[in-house]
């Protein structure tokens, strides 16, 4: 489950820690901005588990035109590409990601490439990737995603936070902005300290993954592979 406190509970508490503030530059909207600007900080510190995301992909129409069918729309808010899965049954494959330059160095003209199944991709941008080779016909795409947090709109008043088990987090984040920037720092560097201890001790616990299983075996791939075998195309053999 996301955030716990509601915008409007964490409306409440923000107002408390700045006194109880009644004058009209405090306006929900700026309340709505601190509490942005605190989860843009915590987003930037990790890539908490509860921000990540899987998505299908499903390109503009495919045109035939390696130009315009070599490049790819991310969805709003992708901050990190963990994986990214050409699928076409038996050809489906993962992508390999490469750096802009040496994409470029080695590829400066995709289109001058014939079209087939893309192997690699780069990122230059934001929401935009460069497939190669370019797609020689209509495929989807299966990627696993760390998104930004989505912003509170200061009006919707049941929203709740992306990330979980961080409400305090963000209140106190949100406090010390506009401790900040009302001239009291020294109160601000307190509420920041207390942030940041509650945000290592999420980040001491969040790569504990109990049923995480690590070993050496194929996955059903290869020698050794069990079940119906016969009927796995990836198999060619069963011998170890």
């Amino acid at each position: 489950m996301p955030g716990t406190l509601t915008f409007a509970q964490l409306n409440v508490e923000v107002r408390a820690g700045v006194g109880n503030r009644v004058d009209a530059a405090l306006t929900d909207a700026r309340v709505a901005n601190a509490l942005n600007l605190g989860q843009q900080r915590i987003s930037r510190l990790y890539n908490f588990t509860e921000t990540n995301s899987v998505w299908v992909l499903t390109p503009a129409p495919f045109v035939g035109a390696p130009a315009t069918d070599k490049w790819l729309s991310l969805p709003t808010g992708v901050k990190v590409i963990h994986s990214l899965i050409l699928q076409d049954s038996a050809n489906s494959r993962k992508l390999i990601e490469k750096p802009w330059r040496q994409f470029d160095r080695n590829i400066p003209l995709v289109e001058y490439i014939a079209p087939e199944w893309p192997r690699f991709y780069t990122r230059f941008g934001v929401n935009i990737i460069e497939l190669f080779p370019a797609p020689q016909s209509a495929y989807n795409y299966f990627g696993r995603f760390t998104m930004l947090p989505s912003p509170f709109d200061g009006v919707t008043q049941a929203q709740v936070s992306d990330f979980i088990d961080k409400d305090d987090i963000i209140i106190d984040l949100a406090v010390a902005y506009f401790m900040r920037t009302h001239g009291r720092p020294d109160l601000a560097d307190e509420r920041e300290a207390q942030a940041k201890i509650r945000l290592d001790e999420m980040k001491s616990t969040v790569e504990d993954r109990p049923d995480m299983d690590v070993s050496a075996d194929n996955m059903g791939f290869g020698p050794g592979a069990a079940g119906q075998y016969w009927a796995n195309a990836f198999v060619s053999s069963t011998e170890d």
